[in-house]
Protein backbone atom coordinates (compact mmCIF):
# COMPACT_ATOMS: atom_id res chain seq x y z
CA UNK A 1 0.00 0.00 0.00
CA UNK A 2 1.65 3.34 -1.08
CA UNK A 3 0.56 6.84 0.88
CA UNK A 4 -1.80 9.43 -1.26
CA UNK A 5 -2.72 12.82 -0.51
CA UNK A 6 -5.80 13.86 -2.76
CA UNK A 7 -8.15 16.70 -2.63
CA UNK A 8 -11.88 15.92 -3.81
CA UNK A 9 -14.25 18.43 -5.28
CA UNK A 10 -17.19 19.05 -6.98
CA UNK A 11 -16.66 19.58 -11.23
CA UNK A 12 -17.41 22.96 -10.92
CA UNK A 13 -14.72 23.87 -8.54
CA UNK A 14 -12.14 22.13 -11.26
CA UNK A 15 -10.23 25.36 -12.31
CA UNK A 16 -9.24 25.50 -8.02
CA UNK A 17 -7.57 21.55 -8.75
CA UNK A 18 -6.25 23.14 -12.16
CA UNK A 19 -4.35 25.92 -10.00
CA UNK A 20 -3.02 23.50 -7.02
CA UNK A 21 -1.80 21.15 -9.69
CA UNK A 22 -0.04 24.13 -12.00
CA UNK A 23 1.07 25.53 -8.07
CA UNK A 24 2.64 21.91 -7.09
CA UNK A 25 4.27 21.18 -10.85
CA UNK A 26 2.71 17.77 -10.01
CA UNK A 27 -0.11 15.03 -9.56
CA UNK A 28 -2.96 14.38 -11.47
CA UNK A 29 -6.60 15.37 -11.80
CA UNK A 30 -9.39 13.05 -12.28
CA UNK A 31 -12.59 13.82 -13.33
CA UNK A 32 -15.95 11.57 -12.81
CA UNK A 33 -18.74 13.61 -14.69
CA UNK A 34 -21.53 11.02 -13.55
CA UNK A 35 -21.17 11.98 -10.08
CA UNK A 36 -20.03 15.37 -10.46
CA UNK A 37 -16.23 15.17 -8.65
CA UNK A 38 -12.87 15.99 -9.43
CA UNK A 39 -9.91 14.67 -7.57
CA UNK A 40 -6.30 16.08 -7.67
CA UNK A 41 -3.91 12.87 -6.36
CA UNK A 42 -0.49 12.40 -5.76
CA UNK A 43 0.82 8.95 -5.02
CA UNK A 44 4.50 9.15 -5.85
CA UNK A 45 6.96 9.38 -2.47
CA UNK A 46 8.86 11.75 -5.24
CA UNK A 47 5.88 13.71 -5.66
CA UNK A 48 4.53 13.70 -1.92
CA UNK A 49 7.84 15.21 -0.92
CA UNK A 50 6.78 18.48 -2.48
CA UNK A 51 3.61 18.60 -1.38
CA UNK A 52 5.24 17.59 2.56
CA UNK A 53 7.74 19.78 2.45
CA UNK A 54 5.40 23.09 1.35
CA UNK A 55 3.50 22.68 4.39
CA UNK A 56 6.40 21.84 6.77
CA UNK A 57 7.66 25.48 5.55
CA UNK A 58 3.88 26.95 5.32
CA UNK A 59 1.72 24.92 7.91
CA UNK A 60 -2.02 25.57 7.72
CA UNK A 61 -3.81 28.15 10.61
CA UNK A 62 -6.73 26.48 10.75
CA UNK A 63 -9.26 26.70 14.16
CA UNK A 64 -10.34 22.87 13.12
Amino acid sequence: MEPIFSIRLHTKDLAILELIQAFFHTGKIYVSKDIKEAVFRVSSMKELEIIISHFDKYPLVTQK
